[in-house]
C-alpha cells in the first residue's frame, strides 16, 4: 500500500547533542569529548549537572522550537523507498529534574531513562523482523525539541541515536506540552489516517512551553489547561501513546490497593497528579501503555520489554463509561478505548445488545483497526443505540470510538465481549506438562476468561483433556488449571483476571497421563461484573 509522507514541521536551527547523565556514566564521560556547538541557540539551559528547572516566573517566555541536532542520524540510503508500514517516535525528557538520583540503581533518571528508551524501541519493532517499522528519536529541554534523527529510521540507526545520549547531562527547563504536541502532529502528518506510535520518557514538571499547547496544569477535561489541550489533540488522532513516568515514591501517594486510584485530585497546585491522569488516559484511550518508573523500583530500566511490570494504563474489564457531546456523528470529541485483539477473535461491542451496555441519547460507534482505518461502524442497531460485531483479520490494537448523532449529547456505558478459539491435537503430555498444544490469549485486569474444551460455544473434544493458563510475563507462572470440569473428562475454567496480570498469556492443552486427545478449545472474555460464573 502506498502512503504519502507528509512533513508538516520544519527544522530551524542546529544545536549540539545534549550533555551527560548518571553516576555510572562517569567512565564514559571521561572518554567521550564534548561536541563543540556550531551555534548556541538556548541561553536558558544551565551548565550545572545538577541543574533543576527555574519557575515560569523567573524569566521571559520564549516560543518552543523544533530543531535538528548537529549530528542527527539519517536513514540509510534507499530506506525512503522501502514502504514502511508502521511509524513511531521516541520522545525523551532531558531537563534538569531528570538528574534526580534513583535509590534503586544509583543512577539518575536521566541515565536510566535512556536505557529504558532502548527497551521501548525494541518493543516498537516486530520481533519477527517482518514489520518495516521506522522510528524517529527526539529529545526536549529548555525551549527546544531536538531531532536526533533527520527522519524516521531503521532500528539500528534509531538505537544509535539513543546511544548518543549515554554519558550526556540533563539540564534546563521542561517544554513537555509543546514537545508532545509537536510529536503528535509529526506522527499524524507522517501517515495520515493510519495508526502511529509514540513513546514518552519524562518526569513531568512542564514549565517552559509557549505555544498553542501551553497553559496551566489542569484536568484532561479542561481545554484551557495544557493537559486538556494535549489530551484533545492526541485523542482526536490515531497516535498510540505509551509513557514511562519517572517519579519518586511519594510524588503521587497512591491509595493502598488502588493501582489506578489517586489519594489526591488533579489541580493547578498539584500538577504531578494531572500528569498522571494525562498519561494514564492517553494510554487507555489509544491502546498504549503507561508505567510509573518509581525511583525505588529496581524493575526500571527493564531488562527487556517482556520483563517490564504490567502497565498501569490498562482499563479494568470490558466496559467504557462515556458522556460526550458535539461529536459531529462520532468523528470528533469521542470517548475512545484501545482493545487488543488476536487475529480470528470476534469482538461484539455496543451501547446495547451486550451485557452491561446502556445509554441515553442517540449513540454512534466506530471501530478502527491497527492501521487506523475504520473496520466497522453503526448508528442505530437497537433503536437509537449502537452495536457492531467484527472478526479481527490481524493481531493488534483496535480502537472503539463512541459518539452521538449530529452534535447532540449522549451518555452511558459501552460494553464488549471477545470470543475466540483454536483446534488442538496432543499426545503423551504426561498430564499436560510436556508436549502440550499452546496458544496465546490476551487478558487484562477486571476481565473474566471463560475457556474450555466444553461449556463454551464451539468447544468440543475427544479424549481426557487438561487445560492450564500461564502468565504473560516471563518466566511464565501457572495461573489456573482444570482437568475434569465436564462429563467425559473434558475441561473448563472461569478465571477472573487480577490487577497483577495483563498482556498475552498462554493456554496449554494436554491430555490425562500419556493418552491422546484432540478437538476445539473455545473461550469468551467478558467483564467480570457482568460475565457470570
Amino acid at each position: 500500500m502506498n502512503r504519502s509522507l507528509k512533513h508538516g514541521l520544519k527544522c530551524i536551527f542546529l544545536m549540539p547533542l545534549l550533555a551527560a547523565c548518571g553516576p555510572d556514566a562517569a567512565l564514559e564521560q571521561s572518554s567521550m569529548p564534548e561536541s563543540t556547538p556550531s551555534e548556541v541557540v538556548t541561553a536558558l539551559v544551565s551548565t550545572r549537572e545538577d541543574a533543576k528547572e527555574s519557575s515560569p516566573g523567573d524569566r521571559p517566555r520564549v516560543p518552543t522550537r523544533l530543531v535538528l541536532a548537529r549530528d542527527a542520524i539519517s536513514p540509510k540510503a534507499g530506506d525512503a523507498h522501502l514502504g514502511p508500514n508502521r511509524y513511531g517516535l521516541i520522545l525523551i525528557d532531558r531537563s534538569g529534574s531528570m538528574n534526580t538520583v534513583r535509590t534503586s540503581t544509583g543512577n539518575t533518571r536521566c541515565y536510566d531513562s535512556v536505557k529504558q528508551a532502548g527497551v521501548e524501541l525494541n518493543n516498537l519493532f516486530d520481533p519477527s523482523g517482518a514489520d518495516r517499522t521506522h522510528v524517529a528519536v527526539w529529545t526536549f529541554t529548555g525551549t527546544e525539541v531536538t531531532k536526533l534523527t533527520t527522519a524516521p529510521v531503521g532500528k539500528v540507526e534509531a538505537q544509535a541515536a539513543i546511544d548518543t545520549l549515554i554519558g550526556k547531562t540533563c539540564s534546563g527547563d521542561t517544554p513537555l506540552a509543546e514537545s508532545m504536541c509537536f510529536a503528535i502532529d509529526y506522527l499524524s502528518a507522517l501517515d495520515p489516517g493510519f495508526t502511529t506510535y509514540l513513546y514518552i520518557g519524562t518526569d513531568g514538571y512542564e514549565n517552559s512551553s509557549d505555544g498553542a499547547c501551553a497553559g496551566p496544569s489542569g484536568s484532561t477535561a479542561d481545554l484551557a489547561s495544557w493537559h486538556g489541550k494535549v489530551f484533545k489533540k492526541a485523542n482526536d488522532s490515531l497516535v498510540k501513546t505509551s509513557t514511562s513516568f519517572w517519579v519518586s515514591n511519594t510524588d503521587l501517594e497512591l491509595a493502598p490497593g488502588q493501582p489506578q486510584g489517586l489519594a489526591r485530585t488533579c489541580s493547578a497546585s498539584d500538577p504531578k497528579v494531572c500528569d498522571e491522569q494525562l498519561f494514564n488516559k492517553l494510554a487507555t484511550s489509544s491502546g498504549g501503555e503507561y508505567r510509573r518508573a518509581v525511583d525505588t523500583n529496581t524493575s526500571y530500566p527493564c531488562a527487556s520489554a517482556a520483563s517490564c511490570p504490567i502497565p498501569l494504563s490498562v482499563p479494568r474489564g470490558n466496559v467504557l463509561p462515556f458522556s460526550v457531546s458535539n461529536t459531529s456523528n462520532a468523528t470528533i470529541n469521542t470517548a475512545n478505548q484501545g482493545i487488543h485483539l488476536l487475529a480470528g477473535e470476534t469482538l461484539t461491542v455496543g451501547t446495547c445488545g451486550v451485557t452491561g451496555a446502556s445509554a441515553t441519547g442517540d449513540t454512534a460507534l466506530k471501530l478502527f483497526g491497527p492501521t487506523g482505518s475504520v473496520v466497522a461502524q453503526n448508528d442505530d442497531s437497537c433503536g437509537l443505540l449502537s452495536q457492531v460485531t467484527y472478526t479481527a483479520s490481524v493481531t493488534g490494537t483496535y480502537q472503539v470510538r463512541v459518539g452521538c448523532f449530529a452534535n447532540n449529547p449522549c451518555n452511558g456505558q459501552v460494553a464488549y465481549t471477545i470470543t475466540g478459539g483454536f483446534p488442538f491435537r496432543a499426545a503423551n503430555t504426561n498430564n499436560g506438562t510436556v508436549n502440550t498444544y499452546n496458544s496465546p490469549v490476551h487478558v487484562r485486569p477486571g476481565q473474566r476468561l471463560q475457556l474450555g474444551t466444553c461449556n463454551v460455544a464451539g468447544a468440543s473434544a475427544v479424549g481426557d483433556t487438561i487445560i492450564r493458563l500461564f502468565s504473560p510475563v516471563a518466566p511464565r507462572q501457572q495461573l489456573v488449571i482444570n482437568d475434569d470440569a465436564c462429563p467425559g473428562g473434558l475441561s473448563y475454567f472461569s478465571y477472573v483476571v487480577p490487577s497483577t496480570v495483563a498482556g498475552t498469556a498462554e493456554v496449554r492443552v494436554g491430555c490425562f497421563s500419556t493418552t491422546a486427545c484432540s478437538g476445539n478449545v473455545s473461550y469468551r472474555i467478558v467483564d467480570d461484573l457482568t460475565g457470570g460464573p
